[in-house]
């Protein structure tokens, strides 16, 4: 009975046969949408885009569901979906802003899907009963929803997004050791942890920036760690901690934390992209392994870095600038590193070092002696550098 769009109620009595399909998608169901007589309900059901429909209202049921569509209504309240043991598949409620839970019973089905986001659900989502959860993982955008609490699953995720909410304390998916794909979790204000386990699935972005991640951010089982890495604006965040990986990075943010010490990124020999480590006005070093990958910027300023060697990287092609202002670095410092710029746009990779804009003014100190002479072999004509040093 889809897109039927002056169709308002559907009037049902009992039955116990079993239902394969059920649509009832783009029309103007009304209030409640009564199924309490269909005890043989599942299949494939689909009710979206009944922008008036506010609750259904479901009888026991242990038929199995591949699809479970209830978005983009107008669902009230808690959504009680107690009776359905079969529950699995493609499940979408999604885009009821006024929907504030969700009762689950306990299920063995696989599911590939799951969306919740952009409703209102409220307080801790209760996922524990659904052993086989995996997929496409989505309760983004709940602004109260302060936690989701699940149990043990081998199954593959390739989207995990819990961003946009207010996620509390410590938030714990290591019971999920083939979690990859997308990972967001940003824009929590109160979240001071995420614990994993190990886990060789590929990451094609992960980002916690915006959230109050605390002390030491230990990923050091996530071994296909790539692609879009942002883990900034957690004030009180003092270290990462990685496990080596192959994977290219594209971004590598850490800027606007605490991170004190030395940042260890020795394992990473896919580095590249859009680098920046800025405002860790507590960071001393930063270790790198050899990267052949193309730099689009490299920016470390406002820190408290002595010497950096760059020479890993110099196999790298650098296409942007690098910003290594108000370190507090010593003459003995800055010239060391003009020193390995000079040996690396020189004679180790004119072709990708060529060209370069560098910034190493402000609280750090002038060059003197060796560095004003690599200074001036970098800003000749042969390797044509930009260099700011006060």
């Amino acid at each position: 009975v889809r897109f039927n769009p002056l169709l308002t109620s559907i009037t049902h009595t009992a039955s116990t046969e079993v239902f394969s399909r059920y649509d009832a998608q783009f029309c103007n169901l009304t209030g409640n949408h009564d199924m309490s007589g269909l005890s043989g309900f599942g299949g494939i059901f689909q009710i979206y885009f009944n922008p008036l429909l506010t609750s259904i209202t479901h009888a026991a049921s242990t038929e199995v569901f591949n699809t479970y569509t209830a978005n983009s209504c107008n669902l009230t309240g808690n959504h009680d979906m107690s009776m359905l043991s079969g529950l699995g598949g493609g499940f979408q409620i999604n885009s009821n802003s006024l929907l504030t839970g969700i009762t689950h019973t306990s299920s063995t089905e696989v599911f590939t899907l799951y969306y919740a986001f952009s409703c209102n659900l409220t307080g801790n989502h209760d996922m524990s009963m659904f052993p086989n959860l995996g997929g496409d993982f989505r309760v983004q955008s709940n602004p109260l929803l302060t936690s989701v609490i699940h149990t043990a699953s081998t199954e593959t995720f390739t989207f995990y997004g819990v961003q946009n909410c207010d996620i509390t304390g410590n938030h714990d998916v290591s019971m999920f050791p083939n979690i990859g794909g997308d990972f967001f979790a940003y824009n929590n204000t109160s979240l001071t942890g995420i614990t994993h386990t190990a886990s060789t699935e590929v990451f094609s972005n992960y980002q916690t920036y915006s959230c109050n991640l605390t002390g030491n951010h230990d990923m050091s089982g996530l071994s296909g760690l790539g692609g879009i890495f942002l883990i900034n604006e957690n004030p009180l965040l003092t270290s990462v901690t990685h496990t080596a990986s192959t994977e290219t990075f594209t971004i590598y943010q850490v800027s606007e934390c605490n991170l004190t010490g030395n940042h260890d990124m020795s394992g990473l020999s896919g580095l590249g992209g859009q680098f920046s480590i800025y405002s860790n006005a507590s960071l001393t070093g930063i270790t790198h392994t050899p990267s052949t990958e193309t730099f689009s910027r490299y920016w470390a300023y406002s820190c408290d870095l002595d010497y950096v060697n760059f020479l890993p990287l110099s196999g790298i092609t650098m296409t942007g600038d690098i910003q290594l202002q108000d370190n507090n670095m010593t003459a003995d410092n800055v010239n060391q590193i003009l020193i390995d710029f000079d040996n690396i746009s020189t004679n180790l990779n004119p072709a990708g070092w060529t060209g370069t804009t560098l910034d190493i003014s402000g609280t750090n100190s002038q060059p003197t002696g060796p560095g004003i002479t690599a200074l001036s072999s970098l800003t000749g004509g042969t390797n044509n550098w930009t260099i700011t040093t006060s």
